[in-house]
């Protein structure tokens, strides 16, 4: 992370550009985008990040407790959900995939509450910046 922070702003968006040739990658970068141009600033967005926890804007001067749901544990697919009925690894490619998880959540698994991957967060904190 600190070769980013020593980064310029154009070569910050011309990375940003570059990833964007990937479809997965270029749908999380506008989600983020307008999460951060739709939250509310006291800096005029200087003071904003992503939650790395529940993937929320929210503001670095207040990170206030209890407004960040959560889950503590990571995703891992169901292979009894009828999703995969009919999905061979070897041929279609892995199931477990962030492409896939963002796709069909239900079809995945939390650890931490065994609930599905759409489920609220199981635990609630602040939010936490990278």
């Amino acid at each position: 992370m600190d070769v980013l922070a020593s980064l310029n702003e154009s070569h910050l968006r011309a990375i940003l550009v570059a990833l964007c040739d990937d479809a997965h990658t270029r749908n999380k970068i506008v989600d983020m985008a307008s999460k951060l141009t739709t939250a509310p600033s006291s800096c005029g967005g200087a003071d904003q990040a992503i939650c790395i926890q529940c993937n929320e804007a929210f503001s670095i001067l207040t990170p206030q407790q209890g407004h960040c749901r959560f889950h503590p544990g990571e995703m891992s697919p169901d292979y009894e959900d009828e999703t995969w009925a009919d999905t061979d690894e070897n041929i279609h490619g892995p199931i477990d995939t962030e492409e896939n998880k963002a796709e069909w959540p239900d079809a995945f698994n939390w650890d931490c509450c065994e609930q599905r991957g759409s489920a609220a967060g199981c635990e609630v904190g602040p939010h936490r910046a990278q």
